[in-house]
């Protein structure tokens, strides 16, 4: 479950499940995503955007591993294994106090900490190659990678991760006819050699921050466009919230009016 795509109310019914007359429209009993997810494996995703108040209940139910169900009163007993994963400095966010410490340190047992994918570049072919070949067989095409293309693949900076090499493989499965990509067809895609070339003179920090905000833009508008311009479509499709999604498109139109 991704924390950050429903509102904390609907977050807190989906976790926990409901009893029937819990709440207006509650004409039934629900189990909830931990309950469902007993003898096996809970994911949350994006758990830094979970509200302190729900950051709670959860500590509650890691301690505990039970649970009552929104107007319950039976405790519940799950067994389940729980992973999370974040993009967000939790240790700032507990100093912020937006973040509860002892959920961090009860959730922390083994951590994982995934490096920006430019800096494990050995992984890249192999990534592009996987996608290459799922995206073939769903748009029903023969298409194969040269030496030249994985090299320039390996040259570009992916500031949107392995989110963004799928999308770019997906765009060139899609708009290719067929055969072999080679290194120009990277180069027509995502020509961020010469973004990067054009930021050059800016401070590193400046030009991060202008060219995240540019690779944000145009892949929003990507997504979109694939999409016909059903944002909702789109969102999912990006794997984001609607609020999200439409905060990257208002960039357009933000530095169009100066703001």
């Amino acid at each position: 479950m991704e924390c950050s795509a429903l509102p904390g109310s609907l977050i807190e019914s989906e976790l926990f499940g409901y009893e029937r007359g819990a709440f207006t429209g509650a004409d039934r009993m629900k189990k909830g995503l931990i309950e469902s997810a007993d003898s096996g494996t809970l994911f949350l995703d994006e758990i830094g955007d979970l509200s302190v108040e729900l950051q709670t209940r959860l500590f509650r139910f890691v301690e505990e591993r039970q649970l009552r169900r929104l107007g319950g009163i039976e405790p519940v007993r799950v067994d389940c294994r729980i992973l999370c994963a974040t993009n967000q400095d939790l240790a700032a966010k507990i100093k912020a106090g937006s973040f509860r410490e002892e959920l961090y340190y009860r959730l922390g047992v083994v951590m994982v900490k995934l490096p920006p994918l430019r800096e494990r570049p050995e992984d890249i072919p192999h990534l592009a190659s996987m996608f290459l070949e799922r995206f073939s067989r769903r748009y029903g095409k023969s298409l194969t990678g040269s030496p030249r293309f994985y090299e320039a693949l390996l040259r570009q900076p992916w500031p949107g991760n392995v989110r963004q090499l799928k999308n770019v493989m997906e765009r060139l499965t899609a708009l290719h006819p067929g055969g072999i990509l080679e290194a120009t067809d990277l180069d027509e895609d995502m020509p961020a050699n010469s973004t990067a070339n054009q930021l050059s003179s800016l401070p590193w920090k400046e030009a991060r921050e202008q060219y995240l905000a540019s690779f944000e833009l145009s892949y929003a508008q990507a997504v979109l466009a694939r999409c016909e311009g059903n944002l909702s479509a789109a969102a999912r499709e990006a794997g984001v919230d609607r609020k999200t999604f439409y905060a990257l498109l208002k960039r357009d139109r933000d530095s169009q009016s100066g703001e």
